[in-house]
C-alpha cells in the first residue's frame, strides 16, 4: 500500500487548483447569466434582439421573451369591456384617444409603466399598447396585458412569453 505524504507545497498546489476551478465555475456561471440577459426580448426600438451563437455543441434553453399575464377584452360586448355602452354600442375611446374599432386584433391595454406605443410581440403577431385598464397592472412582477381581440389565444390569466419593445 502506498502512503502519500502531504507537504506544505502539495497542499498549496491543491488549494491553488481548487481556487482556479472555483474561479472558472464563477466565470462560466457569470457569462451564462449575462448571455441569458442579452437574449431576453426586452429591447429598445433602435436595437435588435439577436441571440448569441452557441459555440459548443450543447443543448441550451434560450428565453424567447418575458412572462406576461394574458387577458383579452371585447368592447362590443359591453359590461366591463366598455366604459360607455349606449344603445348596444360601445362609444368609448381607448385611453390613447383612438377609436378601438380601428385597432381590433392590433391594440392592447398595458400597465401605466409601459408608455403608449410600446409594442408587444406574441406568437409572431405585433400588438401596440394604446389602452389602459383598472386591473391592468403588474402582479408579482408580471404585467397583465389585455389584448383587444375577438379570437383569444390563451385562457384568461395564462402566463405566456412575449417580446416587449419600448418606444
Amino acid at each position: 500500500m502506498r502512503h502519500f505524504r502531504l507537504t506544505q507545497s502539495s497542499i498549496e498546489r491543491s488549494l491553488f487548483v481548487v481556487v482556479l476551478l472555483l474561479l472558472a465555475c464563477f466565470i462560466i456561471a457569470f457569462t451564462s447569466h449575462q448571455q441569458d440577459q442579452r437574449t431576453f426580448s426586452i429591447v429598445r426600438i433602435d436595437q435588435t434582439a439577436t441571440p448569441s451563437p452557441v459555440s459548443s455543441p450543447t443543448i441550451a434553453v434560450v428565453p424567447t421573451g418575458v412572462p406576461i399575464r394574458y387577458s383579452y377584452y371585447q368592447p362590443w360586448r359591453g359590461g366591463a369591456n366598455c366604459a360607455h355602452f349606449v344603445s348596444g354600442q360601445c362609444v368609448s375611446k381607448m385611453a390613447s384617444g383612438l377609436a378601438w374599432q380601428d385597432y381590433v386584433e392590433r391594440a392592447a391595454a398595458c400597465p401605466r409603466e409601459m408608455p403608449f406605443g410600446t409594442r408587444i410581440i406574441l406568437d409572431g403577431q405585433e400588438w401596440v399598447c394604446l389602452d389602459r385598464g383598472g386591473k391592468i397592472v403588474y402582479k408579482d412582477g408580471i404585467p397583465w396585458i389585455d389584448f383587444l381581440t375577438a379570437n383569444p389565444q390563451y385562457p384568461y390569466g395564462s402566463i405566456v412569453l412575449a417580446q416587449i419593445i419600448y418606444p
